[in-house]
C-alpha cells in the first residue's frame, strides 16, 4: 500500500517512476481517462489550499475517479481532533485519502488508515508541489542529478520541499534565507542525510549570492504575503537583500531558469522584467502540479503509467 507523508518516504527508484509517469500522462492523457474509474478519493484540507486542492481535483477527475473535497469546517472539530478515528472510518468508504494537514496530524491518521494516503502538504513542506518542481526542472534541463538548485527567500514550505526533493534527486541544493527565517532543523538534517546517500549536497547560508553561485535553477520561496507575527514593513526589511534581480542572477549559470510558486509579488520578491521573462516556467510549474497529482494517484490507486 502506497503511503506518502514526506518525500523522505520515497526511494530514488520510486521518484524516477513518478517523474516518468507524470511525463507519460502529460503526453497521452486520453489513454488514462479511465485509469481510476470507480475509485473515490477523500481530500481533507486544513484552511485555504486552492493551489493544492485544485490540481488534485482536476487530476482525479481526469483519471475517471471521483474526489470529495472537505475542509476542516465541513468535517467538524470533533472529527478533526481525532485523525485516528477519521482514518478508520474513511478507510471503509473511500479508496484513497489525500490530506493537507500538520505533519503530526497526518502521522496519526496514517497509523490507522488501511487505504493509500497521499499527503499533499504537511506544513513543513508540500510533497506534491516539490515533485512538480522537480518534473518542471527535468523537462527544462533534461536531467536532475548534478544540477545546482538555489532557493532564495523564506525558509518555509517551498524551501523545505526543495531541500528534500533536490537531495533525493542527487542535486546540490543551496538555500539562502535571512537570519531568523531558517527552515525546520529536522528537515535540514533529513535532507543532508538523503543527499549523502544519493550523491547530492545541501548548503544553508544567509548570503543570496553564495547560494546562487553557479546555479542552474533559482527557486523563490515567497515571503512578502506571509505575516509570521511580524509587521509587513518590518518583515520586508529582513528580505531586502533577497530580491531576485539581474545583479543576483549574474552569479548563476547563463540561461539559468527561475521558478516561483505564485502568486508572484513584484518587485519585492523578483524584479518585474525577470518575472515576465520567466513566466512560462512559472506557469509550467503550476500546470505540472496536475500531472504530478495524476502520477501520485495512479501510483496509489490506479494502474501505473
Amino acid at each position: 500500500m502506497f503511503t506518502l507523508t514526506s518525500l523522505a518516504d520515497l526511494s530514488p527508484g520510486v521518484l524516477d517512476e513518478l517523474l516518468e509517469s507524470a511525463q507519460t500522462v502529460r503526453r497521452h492523457p486520453p489513454a488514462y481517462s479511465n485509469a481510476c474509474s470507480g475509485r473515490i478519493v477523500a481530500f481533507i484540507g486544513y484552511g485555504k489550499s486552492f493551489h493544492l486542492s485544485m490540481p488534485a481535483e482536476v487530476a482525479v477527475t481526469a483519471l475517471g475517479g471521483t474526489i470529495k473535497l472537505y475542509d476542516g469546517g465541513q468535517v467538524g472539530e470533533r472529527w478533526m481532533s481525532a485523525p485516528e478515528d477519521l482514518g478508520r472510518i474513511l478507510s471503509t468508504t473511500v479508496h484513497c485519502i489525500s490530506v493537507v494537514a500538520p505533519v503530526d496530524w497526518v502521522g496519526r491518521m496514517v497509523s490507522t488508515a488501511t487505504v493509500p494516503l497521499v499527503s499533499i502538504c504537511s506544513g513543513h513542506h508540500s510533497p506534491m508541489d516539490a515533485l512538480a518542481m522537480l518534473y518542471t526542472i527535468r523537462r527544462s534541463r533534461g536531467t536532475l542529478r548534478g544540477q545546482r538548485l538555489a532557493v532564495v527567500g523564506d525558509g518555509a514550505s517551498v524551501a523545505s520541499g526543495a531541500l528534500l526533493a533536490g537531495a533525493l534527486a542527487g542535486m546540490t541544493v543551496a538555500l539562502a534565507h535571512p537570519r531568523g527565517f531558517a527552515p525546520d532543523p529536522d528537515t535540514t538534517t533529513m535532507a543532508r542525510d538523503i543527499a549523502a546517500r544519493n550523491g547530492g549536497a545541501v548548503l544553508i547560508t544567509e548570503e543570496p549570492a553564495e547560494a546562487v553561485d553557479g546555479a542552474d535553477v533559482v527557486v523563490i520561496d515567497p515571503w512578502s504575503a506571509k505575516g509570521g507575527g511580524r509587521d509587513p514593513e518590518q518583515r520586508r526589511s529582513h528580505f531586502e537583500r533577497f530580491q531576485v534581480n539581474r545583479a543576483l542572477m549574474a552569479n548563476a549559470r547563463p540561461g539559468a531558469m527561475i521558478l516561483h510558486q505564485g502568486p508572484i509579488a513584484t518587485p519585492h520578491e523578483i524584479e518585474e522584467d525577470l518575472a515576465v521573462e520567466h513566466m512560462a516556467a512559472h506557469v509550467d510549474w503550476a500546470a505540472n502540479r496536475v500531472h504530478m497529482s495524476k502520477a501520485l494517484f495512479l501510483h496509489a490507486i490506479g494502474r501505473k503509467a
